[in-house]
């Protein structure tokens, strides 16, 4: 079992917006290692609940994908310090919330869609390891052929629940699988203390009347329900919310289905592609399994109509 005192304060750190499943978020270096790690620390009372277990779970059950936040250890006795602890990989570039908030305060757009078109396909291969098991390679060589991604047999899916720029964390450090071609950072999914597995629902742990609300503005729209599409909606308004940059999506659907991006990129595929993400419907609103062919489809002609992947963004977008 960790000891607190194997982890040494070293700042809080800046959550932006959300945060409310949790009592602070602290920047902390491990004694043994020297490695700089962020410790979540949480209330008693979502412990209790059960959300806190099911984060671990969650975490626990994804902790190999190189798109998905790494869980460390964990702690969750809290009867001394008033709150239980989760110990998980660093990001040093911040969230995609604290991007956003910088580009918005200085007026600078992204130079292109090269960094949306990156960030969505980091974020999808994570989805779709939640909803499958398939690892990054089995996942693109699926999408590359055009093909849904099969679930593997007895995989527990997880529902994240709670997708927005805020929970969308980024690296140069390349994990394990990452793709270290691309100048832009690597985007990982984090904070599932809203998740819920298959075998939470089965077990009657994972009911809308016991999972945490997520942040209403990030709803979709068959919420309270939710569903595995949930997350893929999530995912558009992820992408809606950087290309206009702004923190919070715009309040109308109507608004977002028909023109999610405002017309600031020109390319008909992210177009569409996000435009599919956030249709209404659940029927015909794509499943993380089908996701990474119609992204790779589109992501690929985009970036044959050029010589690059993309201009970079300035290094002072990022919080390094």
């Amino acid at each position: 079992m960790p000891s607190r005192s194997d982890y040494i304060p070293i700042q809080h750190a800046a959550q932006g917006l959300g945060g409310s499943q949790n009592s602070g978020i602290y920047i902390v270096r491990q004694r043994r290692t020297n490695v700089v790690c962020i410790e979540k620390r949480v209330p008693p009372v979502h412990i209790n609940a059960g959300d806190t277990h099911r984060e671990v779970r969650a975490m626990q059950q994804c902790m190999r994908h190189p798109n998905i936040v790494c869980i460390l250890d964990y702690d969750l006795h809290h009867s001394r310090t008033g709150y239980g602890c989760i110990w998980m990989q660093h990001c040093e570039l911040g969230s995609l919330d604290a991007l956003i908030l910088r580009l918005a305060q200085n007026r600078v757009y992204l130079p292109d869609e090269g960094f949306l078109w990156k960030v969505l396909w980091d974020i999808t291969i994570a989805l779709c390891y939640l909803s499958t098991g398939c690892d990054p390679l089995t996942t693109q060589e699926n999408a590359r052929a055009g093909r849904s991604v099969p679930r593997k047999p007895g995989w527990n899916y997880v529902i994240h629940h709670d997708l927005k720029p805020s929970n969308i964390f980024m690296t140069m450090r390349y994990p394990l699988g990452a793709n270290r071609r691309s100048d832009f950072p690597t985007c990982l999914i984090g904070d599932f203390g809203c998740s819920v597995s298959l075998a939470d629902i089965h077990s009657g742990q994972g009911g809308t009347r016991v999972l945490p609300l997520q942040d209403p503005a990030f709803n979709p729209p068959e919420a309270p329900s939710f569903d595995e599409k949930g997350d893929v909606y999530g995912i558009g308004l992820i992408i809606h919310c950087l290309a206009l940059l702004q923190q919070v999506p715009t309040p109308s659907q109507t608004m977002r289905e028909r023109a999610p991006l405002q017309n600031l990129y020109a390319s008909e595929g992210l177009n569409t592609t996000i435009s599919s993400c956030l249709i209404r419907d659940l029927r015909l609103r794509p499943s993380p399994q089908d996701l990474p062919m119609l992204v790779w489809r589109h992501y690929q002609a985009w970036r044959r109509s050029r010589h690059d992947g993309g201009q970079p963004l300035p290094g002072w977008a990022f919080n390094s």
